[in-house]
């Protein structure tokens, strides 16, 4: 949060002056004359050759020289103030703010303030003092002072200057919100009324303000009534302004209009406009043009005439923002009357916090342009001639694999988990690698090749692989539809008999490509429009091409294993269509496709147009009077909280419903019996009910997603996971249902975020701790194939060493289930139509509900129409579903839960009652008031507000942490850590915990990014250039101290990324602990991530 804060007040420096100001009072104080306007106060003041001198033999309260300036002519203007000063002898005040005098003192009703600069103590040279001040609109007397207040000397002053450079509009008796939303959803606001976790509160501002470079008054809410700006009317915060008028301070003139807003549910188009009244009667629009003036202020990037003028991070763990941008004025508007905003009223919530006109054109700051390279923190990773991990090394993570092939097939237990079918009553998780176009394209081109990539895998500690979009390689050079390409087939098919002998599970999609099994670029613009996702519903075609390709695939007899994968248990799971929640998210070629659909549905629920309008009431056009004239909704929408609203979520909820239920007959009458999800990535609350009829969950969600991958101008988030209390795996969890399996089929903190360390601990450790059945970070961990240039890209983790550490830890905190799960449980019961009713369809589990996913068990009972909640069982809380919480869809391909707490549930009084329960212990050490949580067990701790995180089991300690922390844990002690990032100790010797264990792992991940890679700024948000190999690791220092029975008797290895030993380091031991001082800067070979201690 800290580099984000000093972006913001980089959009603040450099403000003093500006080249065209207008000049309000200047005065040399080089003769008589220039006394004139000025009084003076028990001082003679003595015009000499180098200016004005004042001379104060003793102190006294005030002394020296004022002068007053027309409240009319500074009235909501930037005022700028520089004087030369010097002095002799200036003596100390008693209180820090009075001494010597530069000083502004201005009056309004209800408000006075004194800006001024500091002036030394002592003897000083010539110096200039300036400062800027914001003068109100509604001053009443203003008035310069240039002396003594509480002080003696002589002090000498010349050329002061005093300029204004720029109107100020004043918003404050119009402003409607403040930039924090104490309370979610609840029609007051503040912001764009979605709760603290996701408002304005960590906005930064000083007054006077200047982002860009452009002034601005921003309100202060303390002396607004907790107001400070204007929140426009949309169609998911109706309660709002749909008009503003704001006069201009008189006098305004300029050719230049700036505004400091941005836009909350982001839309393309018009969002809003300004009409620009002129003294003449004149009058100029602007329409306010989404991509073009302002973006959506998550992750804000430079636009056409929009630049972020300040960033901040909010507590949801995104990168916010307000935008600058500018207007061209008409000279026959010959002064500015007054301005008037106006909503477009549509799903975005246009936010104005300032408005200013100037004569001046303000340059947008420059980029700083960052570019990585080798230096003495920074140094380059050596790599393996080789990819892949040396077998019987220390990474070997094999031997957590017992069987030799998946002989049974995963059920869900009565438990609901994964379990193999012979033994029911013992859980199956999955570490899961995700696969590719690479896997079948470039790893399995030939036998060998494939068996010593999956002899990898396995090596690497999965037990699952996910093979994604094999429906667009099936299709490769294809020239009909369902035409597969035999090689293809035939590779996948040798894969699996591989995955088989190394008793490695299989997750598919039955259609992951926008074109199913058809010709065609499936990434591409498709000249025919085709998008199966959203045609599927629609179109009996596509249902055929689904239903056959499934047929053809999972029935094709494998020579290799001589079976189908219907009759094959390898085959764990399939999703029916990968991301079919994309279907809706805009309007495409194909939307009108829906419209009987709807028109149907409504008819059906209404009867008579008449009951549709009573309903509706200005949502429907007038005019309409059958049917087939009532219009489809737009994608934008979807999200509309009011009556037709409700309608929308429960023909989509239907749709999904039916469709799911299409699927899941289609490949029943196949022949597969195996689990069957589908809808991964929705984290609103109505996906609860699409959900329900499935034996299983599949989630994705990612921390901190690139704005447009590897593109040039693409932005990254640069938060911390834990800063936002785990808000990745809280919103995955959220969409547990009771007494089902979790399966997190993709996941990651995503490359170039500073913060991936973070990810084996706040998803990895969290995952087990709510006995999630399995995790897949995507994507494409694994290779054996040399590379050229090891370039580290978003979603491509085999070259990302931070993501491998990550990986590492993950398969010993889940798959060995080195934490425990919790302990207890608390069930939330979810009334389908008291959904509706509190019209929280569209949000997320409220986000103090999901907070309890960093304390106890969480999973949410879906009820059937009438049904009662089942009773409590043992060590279990129920609570109902209370208030909601926003969830962004993101069209790279993710969802993820934006925080609103606020509602009658008190985390805190609930903490306190799971003690009562006995559901934490006593001495459990949670604050949710400060944002710290503790695991029912004990073993993980967060810290949100210091980005910090332990892990304490008997067999894995250690913590995510800032520069300059340090922990005490059960048997790891750090002492010092230099620079940030996740330092862990793992036995790696079968279960015997740390004190017991003969070979041990020390990880240090920090971060890791390309050479030559280039951004915009030093924290590393906006992308220019993705850079290449070789891999550069952030070097640091860490002294530790870990408790063992034979603390004498180990050596220490740096190993290489393979787990090869690289070099033996220095091992100390005293009073049962082994201690290591370790600087990865100094290591010979360069930088190392992994430190084996061998019990000699």
């Amino acid at each position: 949060m800290n580099k984000l804060l000093q972006y913001t007040a980089g959009a603040l420096a450099g403000i003093a002056f500006t080249a065209s100001a207008e000049v309000v009072f200047q005065c040399g104080f080089r003769n008589p004359e220039d006394l004139k306007s000025f009084s003076a106060w028990q001082v003679e003041p003595e015009i000499r050759q180098d200016g004005v001198v004042l001379t104060l033999p003793q102190r006294v309260t005030t002394a020296g020289l004022t002068k007053k300036l027309n409240p009319a002519d500074i009235a909501g203007r930037r005022l700028n103030f520089s004087v030369e000063a010097r002095g002799t002898g200036i003596a100390p005040a008693r209180e820090p703010w009075n001494g010597g005098k530069f000083q502004f003192t201005i009056e309004a009703p209800g408000h006075q303030s004194w800006p001024s600069a500091k002036i030394k103590l002592g003897n000083f040279d010539w110096e200039t003092l300036a400062f800027s001040t914001d003068v109100p609109a509604d001053v009443t007397n203003a008035q310069l002072m240039l002396g003594f207040q509480d002080s003696y000397g002589k002090l000498e002053f010349r050329n002061l200057k005093i300029e204004t450079a720029a109107a100020l509009l004043d918003l404050r008796r119009t402003a409607n919100m403040g930039f924090a939303d104490p309370v979610a959803g609840d029609g007051k606001g503040g912001w764009s009324d979605q709760g603290p976790d996701n408002d304005a509160h960590n906005f930064k501002w000083r007054s006077p303000a200047t982002f860009a470079n452009v002034p601005f008054a921003v309100i202060d809410p303390a002396k607004n009534n907790g107001r400070s700006v204007l929140t426009m009317r949309a169609t998911n915060f109706p309660a709002r302004l749909e008009e503003a008028e704001i006069p201009a301070p008189a006098g305004t003139v300029g050719n230049h209009l700036y505004l400091l807003h941005t836009l909350c549910y982001n839309v393309p188009g018009t969002v809003g406009s300004v009409e620009v009244t002129g003294n003449s009667g004149k009058r100029q629009t602007f329409e306010v043009q989404s991509g073009r003036d302002i973006g959506d202020w998550w992750n804000p990037k430079p636009l056409a005439n929009a630049f972020p003028g300040a960033v901040w991070a909010n507590n949801s763990g995104g990168r916010a923002g307000l935008y600058v941008s500018h207007f061209e004025l008409d000279p026959e508007l010959e002064g500015i009357k007054e301005l008037r905003f106006r909503s477009a009223k549509r799903s975005a919530i246009w936010i104005i916090a300032a408005a200013t006109v100037s004569e001046h054109r303000y340059a947008p700051p420059s980029a700083e342009r960052v570019v990585t390279r080798a230096d003495g923190r920074w140094q380059e990773l050596a790599r393996p001639a080789r990819p892949g991990i040396v077998p019987g090394s220390a990474l070997d993570r094999s031997f957590l694999s017992q069987e030799n092939a998946p002989q049974d097939r995963i059920i869900v237990n009565a438990d609901g988990l994964f379990a193999r079918e012979s033994a029911p009553k013992t859980p199956v998780r999955f570490l899961t690698a995700a696969e590719g176009y690479s896997t079948i394209f470039n790893e399995c081109t030939t036998p060998e090749k494939t068996r010593e990539y999956v002899r990898q895998l396995k090596i690497n500690g999965y037990n699952m692989t996910r093979l994604h979009y094999f429906d667009d390689m099936l299709m490769r050079d294809a020239k009909e539809p369902l035409q597969f390409n035999a090689e293809v087939l035939d590779r996948f098919d040798y894969y699996v008999h591989c995955l088989k002998q190394e008793g490695i599970y299989l997750n598919m999609d039955v259609m992951s490509s926008s074109i199913g099994y058809t010709p065609g670029d499936a990434w591409g613009s498709d000249p025919q429009g085709r998008s199966y996702k959203f045609d599927i519903y629609f179109d009996e075609e596509v249902r055929r091409n689904w239903a056959e390709g499934a047929k053809k695939l999972f029935t094709h007899v494998n020579p290799y294993t001589g079976k189908s994968l219907v009759d094959d248990p390898v085959l764990a799971v399939l999703t029916c269509y990968n991301e079919q929640e994309f279907a809706f998210f805009r309007n495409h070629r194909n939307w009108p496709k829906m419209a009987p659909a709807w028109q149907e549905f409504l008819q059906k629920k209404y009867g008579t147009v008449e009951q549709l309008r009573a309903s509706w009431g200005e949502k429907l056009p007038a005019g309409v009077t059958g049917w087939d004239q009532v219009p489809l909704f737009k994608a934008e929408e979807i999200r509309d909280s009011g009556n037709r609203g409700i309608d929308i979520a429960r023909f989509l909820t239907s749709l999904e419903q039916n469709l799911y239920r299409w699927y899941a007959a289609e490949l029943k009458k196949i022949g597969y019996s195996g689990i069957l999800a589908n809808y991964d990535m929705g984290q609103e609350q109505r996906y609860h009910l699409v959900r329900q009829e499935m034996p299983a969950v599949f989630m994705h969600s990612y921390h901190a997603h690139p704005s447009a991958f590897i593109s040039e101008g693409s932005t990254m988030p640069q938060t911390s996971s834990i800063a936002n209390a785990g808000g990745v795996i809280r919103g995955l969890n959220s969409m547990r249902q009771y007494r089902k399996p979790l399966l997190i089929t993709e996941h990651g903190h995503v490359f170039w975020n500073n913060y991936r360390y973070e990810q084996a601990f706040v998803t990895g450790a969290y995952a087990a701790f709510q006995n999630v059945s399995g995790l897949t970070c995507h994507a494409k961990p694994v290779s054996v194939i040399p590379a050229k240039l090891y370039q580290i890209r978003p979603f491509s983790l085999m070259f990302d060493p931070v993501i491998g550490a990550s990986e590492f830890l993950t398969a010993f905190l889940l798959r060995r289930g080195d934490v425990r799960p919790a302990d207890g449980r608390v069930r939330i019961t979810l009334d389908p139509e008291e959904l509706y009713r509190a019209r929280t369809f569209n949000d997320g589990m409220n986000s103090a509900h999901s907070r309890l996913t960093l304390l106890t068990g969480v999973a949410t009972e879906v009820l059937k129409p009438g049904a009662q909640p089942l009773p409590p069982e043992t060590d279990e809380v129920v609570l109902k579903t209370s208030g909601g919480t926003a969830v962004v869809n993101n069209l790279a391909g993710f969802s993820q839960v934006v925080d609103q707490p606020g509602n009658p549930f008190d985390l805190n009084t609930f903490v306190a009652e799971l003690k009562k329960q006995k559901l934490l212990p006593e001495n459990n050490r949670s604050n949710p008031n400060d944002e710290v949580f503790e695991s029912s067990t004990g073993e993980l701790l967060m810290d949100c507000r210091r980005n910090y995180m332990s892990v304490d089991t008997p067999r894995l300690q250690g913590i995510c942490a800032e520069a300059g922390s340090k922990a005490q844990l059960s048997d790891l002690g750090v002492d010092e850590l230099t620079t940030r990032g996740n330092l862990a100790v793992v036995s790696v010797d079968g279960d015997r915990p740390l004190r017991q264990a003969k070979r041990l792992v020390a990880v240090y991940a920090t971060n890791a990014l390309n050479s030559g890679m280039e951004f915009d700024e030093k924290e590393r948000v906006t992308l220019r250039k993705i850079g290449q190999g070789p891999t550069l690791v952030e070097t640091g220092r860490f002294r530790l101290r870990l408790r063992h029975d034979r603390a004498d008797r180990f050596k220490c290895f740096a190993l290489g990324i393979d787990g090869t030993r690289r070099a033996e380091l220095p091992v100390t031991a005293k009073d049962g602990e082994l201690m290591l001082d370790i600087d990865t800067a100094r290591l010979p070979g360069g930088p190392a991530l992994y430190f084996e201690l061998a019990e000699k």
